[in-house]
C-alpha cells in the first residue's frame, strides 16, 4: 500500500493523507551564484537516531536549487529542509516511528527570514499545538509522543497564521510523519508526498 500525503485531511482511515500546497513566490534561478542542489527524497529511510524509545533529529532550513523539470531545464531557488548538516531534500526528511515513541526535534533556521513551524506535536491531543516561530540563525526544540498511528505532515511558513494551502516561497518546507502501530511490525509500504509548485515565469 502507498501512503500519499497531500494535507492534514485524513482519508480511508489512517492509510492516506492529502496535502497540496500551492506556491507562487519561488523564482527561476538565473543568477551565477552557486546554490546547493536539492535532492529528491524517496522516503525509504527514516531520519534521526532512535535510542531507548526516543527519536532524536536535527532539522535545518536552508536555500537550495531545485530542478522540478529535470537537470536540463532551469532550476528554481526555494527553501527546503535537511537533516542537520546533510543535503537538502524535497520532500523533507521522513519521521517514522512506532506508536509510543518520544520524538525530539531541533529545528534550525538558516534562511534570511523567520518562519513558523507547524505539525510537530502529538496527534489526537485535546488541541493542536500552536505554531512556533524560529528566528533567523536560531533553533527551537520540539518534544512530543507519537501516540496515534497514522500519516501526518510537518511544515513551516513565513508566519504562524499562514495555512498549509497558502504557503508561498516556503511550500517545499515540509515532510511526512508516519506512526506505525505498536502491536505489529512496520509494513513495507512506500510513503508518497505530493507537493505542488507553480510560478508564472516559464522554466524553459
Amino acid at each position: 500500500m502507498k501512503r500519499m500525503i497531500v494535507s492534514r485531511v485524513l482519508w480511508c482511515g489512517c492509510a492516506l493523507i492529502a496535502a497540496v500546497a500551492p506556491v507562487g513566490a519561488a523564482r527561476v534561478d538565473t543568477a551565477t551564484k552557486v546554490v546547493e542542489r536539492i535532492a529528491a527524497n524517496d522516503n525509504r529511510k527514516p531520519a534521526g537516531s532512535l535510542i531507548d524509545g526516543v527519536l532524536t533529529l536535527g532539522l535545518e532550513a536552508r536555500t537550495g536549487r531545485w530542478f522540478p523539470d529535470g537537470e536540463q531545464r532551469a532550476g528554481v531557488t526555494v527553501h527546503a529542509f535537511a537533516v542537520d548538516g546533510g543535503m537538502l531534500q524535497v520532500p523533507g526528511p521522513l519521521i517514522r516511528v512506532r506508536a509510543g515513541t518520544q520524538i525530539h526535534v531541533d529545528v534550525r533556521n538558516r534562511l534570511d527570514a523567520p518562519f513558523a513551524v507547524h505539525g510537530l506535536y502529538s496527534r489526537h491531543a485535546e488541541r493542536a499545538s500552536e505554531a512556533t516561530l524560529v528566528p533567523v540563525g536560531e533553533s527551537r526544540a520540539f518534544t512530543f509522543v507519537a501516540r496515534e498511528p497514522g500519516t501526518y505532515f510537518y511544515w513551516a511558513a513565513q508566519t504562524d497564521e499562514t495555512s498549509v494551502s497558502l504557503q508561498t516561497r516556503d511550500t517545499l518546507l515540509g515532510g511526512a510523519i508516519v506512526v506505525d502501530p505498536i502491536d505489529r511490525p512496520p509494513s513495507s509500504d512506500r510513503t508518497l508526498v505530493i507537493q505542488h509548485w507553480t510560478n508564472s515565469v516559464s522554466l524553459a
